[in-house]
């Protein structure tokens, strides 16, 4: 790690309206390091690498690149400058191919006109790749590469246009356990090679264990940097939430649920049921399911191999092709998805974004769709009581706010989230599908959202987990399915199921 940063930022600042997203952050990266940034949701890392790629422009403060002062107006002037952000949702063409989305706007492919362009460029992208390590079929087109494989591919497209530091937000989140394992090795190489990383998670351990340096932020503050050696679990946590109960250690948070018996009263079954893929998608085939009152039933698997065609036709949005859905003792396979929710069944989307939240409407409005019918005053919402129960909700969530009446739209991703699982306590669901619900919260709020689901499961719901994440599946489920290329394994008590096993049925090693 060389003694001169690479890269400094000095006093930065940065205002939404009246909230203060960045109260004068400093700090240094440097060449051949890895750091780690951690945070609370809200804290402000997002707004930080945003503002160091060039996505938004500080209100005070100074950027320095080897020394020189930069003034950042587009992620163009960033990625000139060496800096390369891998988003966690990727920017990739999926119709071209991996080689062609690594050159593609790249200066060496504008400067090339020949016929043969690909020819000439294809060596220094070979070349990279033996370099790192990365291995990648270059051919293949980036919507048939799995999601590690793609991340790769973003990774490569930044080293072509000579990235010195790359930024990774949430890199873990979507792949698979073998792909983190790659990817920490790739990481390593790079460092070797004396580029800078910044890793951004919410994952603790995965930041401790690959970071020379963890810089930890709170409410737009820097409040302290962490050297390898120096620190302790609790202490990170402490930095990143100021004083912390107790209960937050793993002994206490590993609560017996696996041990909880259900009265085995079936709210749900799935007969050999078989999904319309739509379009692109994946099909889901023969599912044979039960699922009973007050448990937690936890479906893990690598993302894209089905989990939001299996709930989008369990809640009533994606067509059944085969096989019924019996639900309340009834069968429910062609009723509408109005008349499910109505019956008890609720659905937190994986996409918050596009599928779960209504921007422009009061963060209050959001958290009473679906319920909305049963809080009138008259022929009129009551609003009272409708702001009433979205403070008890903001409150117990810790949904950073300035109003329950001000627009979703202005919340953080991971407020959006709160909202939505707020909604979800609010409509008392006897079953709830929950897809990657925890998915971009911060340490202590996905702790909160397990012990919600506790005690909804303790009253009696049937919840449906469905999570990229196998860790967050085999902690809080009774039981365990894995989903791999639409197929679900038979159901396993989590303590019985085998971390190892679960991975080896998540890549398809061993057949579901």
């Amino acid at each position: 790690m060389s003694n001169k940063p690479f890269i400094r930022i000095v006093n930065i600042h940065k205002n939404f309206g009246q909230v203060q997203a960045l109260k004068g952050i400093s700090l240094d990266i440097y060449s051949g390091e890895i750091l780690g940034l951690l945070g609370e949701n809200g804290a402000g890392k997002t707004t930080l690498m945003n503002i160091l790629f060039g996505l938004y422009k500080p209100d005070a403060g100074e950027i320095y690149v080897e020394g020189e002062k930069k003034f950042f107006r587009s992620p163009s002037d960033a990625i000139k400058s060496g800096i390369f952000m891998v988003h966690q949702h990727f920017k990739l063409v999926k119709g071209y191919t991996a080689f062609e989305n690594i050159i593609m706007g790249s200066e060496q492919a504008r400067k090339i006109y020949s016929p043969r362009w690909r020819e000439k460029l294809r060596p220094l992208v070979e070349s990279m790749i033996a370099t790192y390590g990365i291995r990648i079929n270059l051919d293949s087109r980036v919507e048939q590469l799995s999601l590690g494989e793609q991340q790769r591919v973003e990774i490569l497209r930044a080293l072509f246009r000579g990235a010195k530091l790359l930024i990774l937000d949430e890199p873990t989140t979507n792949i698979s356990p073998q792909d983190i394992e790659i990817l920490e090795k790739i990481l390593m190489s790079l460092k070797k090679a004396g580029i800078s990383i910044i890793f951004v998670s919410h994952k603790l351990r995965e930041v401790v264990s690959i970071s020379d340096r963890i810089a930890v932020l709170r409410k737009g503050e820097l409040i302290k940097i962490f050297r390898r050696g120096e620190y302790e679990e609790r202490s990170l946590l402490e930095a990143m939430f100021g004083n912390i109960v107790e209960a937050l250690s793993d002994n206490e948070y590993k609560y017996s649920i696996n041990s909880h018996e259900t009265d085995r009263e079936i709210l749900l079954e799935l007969r050999d049921l078989s999904c319309d893929p739509g379009d692109g998608g994946v099909q889901v085939r023969d599912v044979n399911l039960l699922i009973y009152k007050g448990e937690i039933l936890g479906i893990a698997g690598v993302a894209g191999n089905g989990q939001k065609e299996l709930a989008e036709c369990i809640i009533g949005l994606r067509k059944v092709l085969k096989g019924s859905i019996i639900a309340f003792g009834e069968d429910i396979t062609h009723i509408d998805h109005r008349e499910r929710m109505r019956k008890g069944m609720f659905y937190i989307p994986e996409d918050r974004l596009a599928e779960g939240l209504l921007p422009s409407m009061s963060v209050a409005e959001n958290m009473i769709l679906g319920i909305h019918r049963k809080i009138f005053k008259g022929f009129f919402l009551d609003n009272s009581k409708i702001n009433e129960m979205a403070q008890k909700m903001i409150e117990t969530l810790g949904i950073k706010t300035s109003s329950p009446l001000a627009a979703a739209g202005s919340l953080s991703g991971g407020n959006i989230q709160k909202t939505l699982i707020a909604r979800a306590i609010a409509a008392k669901p006897k079953i709830l599908i929950a897809h990657n619900i925890t998915r971009g919260l911060d340490i202590l709020t996905t702790r909160s959202v397990h012990r919600i689901l506790r005690e909804m499961c303790n009253e009696g719901t049937a919840i449906i987990l469905i999570s990229d994440d196998l860790d967050e599946v085999l902690q809080i489920s009774h039981r365990v399915s894995i989903i791999y290329k639409g197929r679900l394994s038979i159901p396993i008590r989590s303590e019985m199921l085998d971390r190892e096993k679960a991975v080896m049925l998540m890549t398809g090693i061993e057949n579901t």
